[in-house]
């Protein structure tokens, strides 16, 4: 394999500079508006923004949305979309929040249900998915029905309330007529 000729271009002793692809440029992109809005912050409020230790605990407290959005980098990088990770997240924090505000509720029975949420729901739209390929109209479903359980635990009366009353609760979150 020869090396390419230089000289036709007018470029002597140097080598031509490879576009940046796609991926490369949106990684530029990022990375340029993160650091611009971190300056912006600096020159507008100042004060804790100066302070290097206030740039490592924007990593600290959003470790778990950084997670959530590698992951779905991997997904759109794979070629696909996936649109409930917000509403599971949603799911997922709310359950833990009435597991945890009711009697007895613990650290690790809160962790174990959202292992079990997460879990089901995933292998629940990977079978149905890989069942009936059509994954754009399993992750609507999967969103729509994700996004009204958190409404439905949080409207939800605690203590003596009948099942038709839950069932007329959840109903009117989700727009089903009884």
């Amino acid at each position: 394999m020869s090396k390419p000729s230089v000289v036709a271009s007018g470029m002597t002793g140097r080598t031509r500079r490879e576009p940046l692809t796609d991926a490369n440029l949106l990684l530029t992109i990022t990375v340029c508006i993160f650091f611009g809005m971190y300056a912006m912050a600096m020159a507008i409020w100042g004060g804790g923004f100066l302070n290097p230790q206030q740039f490592f605990d924007l990593f600290n407290n959003n470790a778990a949305l950084i997670i959530v959005s590698c992951g779905l980098t991997v997904v759109m990088i794979a070629g696909g979309i996936d649109i409930s990770v917000g509403g599971i997240t949603c799911l997922v924090t709310m359950s833990c929040v009435v597991y945890l505000n009711g009697d007895g509720g613990s650290v690790l029975g809160s962790l174990a249900i959202a292992l079990c949420i997460g879990l089901a729901f995933g292998l629940l739209q990977g079978f149905l998915i890989s069942k009936h390929q059509t994954w754009t109209v399993w992750h609507l479903r999967a969103f729509f029905l994700i996004t009204h359980i958190p409404q439905c635990l949080f409207a939800l009366p605690r203590g003596n309330a009948s099942l038709r009353e839950k069932w007329q609760i959840v109903s009117e979150l989700s727009g089903i007529m009884i």
